[in-house]
């Protein structure tokens, strides 16, 4: 995973003050960082991100993403983002519209993004992670919120700028729980979980975050950082798959 500094014309310049003098084209280092599978990054935070996902997560097998929401408005951005970074955010099989109306509502979105409407929660939400990572269609999956599958008493509707050690500890037990179930999913179908979750609150996300990169689902606050990785995860697969084995030596 690689940051480049001296991409743009301005970048360059400055660089010539400093020890990377020779910052040189921008689309030859580009072709080069793709001609060796180096995943290039577009900032520090993006940086770490990925490197995070590399270390937790399984490679999908191709671009294709399911998006599981609790709210339309994440799924629609999550689906511009996905189209916008090369993810083929794909139609669902007929039977796995079979297994979701049988499991959701009749109000669910009925497509890809699979929006929960806010009428789906707890173990019906573990249900429907499970049938997707199941899908043969699916090489990926795109979790935007994790409330829904939290436990009823997690009350996060009021101002969580401050919790009591007894809030504390129950929402680390209910998000150890849950994450360490989705973990148990992408160990069993080899497809990774991205998941973003921006509560708004700088403790719960603390927490969230902090945790879920212990059980290996690593959260990103917003659907376009996720995606952003997702989409370098599905490169370097395509990057590994394409590779030629080495000849066999002469003897």
């Amino acid at each position: 995973v690689m940051l480049k500094a001296g991409s743009t014309a301005a970048g360059a310049k400055a660089a010539k003050s400093h020890t990377a003098s020779l910052a040189g084209s921008d689309a030859v280092f580009a072709s080069a960082c793709k001609q060796a599978g180096i995943i290039r990054v577009r900032d520090m935070d993006e940086m770490f991100n990925v490197g995070t996902a590399l270390l937790c997560l399984p490679l999908p097998r191709g671009k294709r993403v399911a998006i599981l929401t609790a709210g339309g408005g994440w799924g629609v951005l999550g689906a511009d983002a996905c189209a916008a970074a090369g993810l083929n955010v794909v139609p669902l099989p007929q039977e796995t519209m079979t297994e979701l109306n049988a499991l959701l509502p009749p109000w669910w979105s009925h497509g890809n993004p699979i929006d929960l409407v806010a009428g789906v929660f707890q173990e019906d939400v573990l249900k429907t992670v499970e049938i997707l990572l199941r899908c043969t269609a699916v090489d990926s999956l795109m979790l935007l919120n994790l409330v829904p599958a939290l436990p009823q008493n997690i009350v996060l509707g009021a101002d969580k700028s401050s919790l009591s050690g007894e809030e504390v500890r129950t929402l680390d037990d209910a998000l150890s729980e849950v994450l360490a179930r989705l973990a148990a999913m992408v160990k069993e179908h080899h497809k990774p979980i991205i998941l973003a979750w921006e509560f708004g609150f700088e403790l719960v996300d603390a927490r969230l975050r902090e945790i879920a990169y212990q059980k290996g689902i690593p959260c990103y606050p917003l659907p376009d950082h996720a995606t952003a990785v997702l989409s370098s995860l599905a490169r370097y697969a395509e990057y590994r798959a394409n590779l030629n084995p080495l000849p066999s030596p002469q003897a």
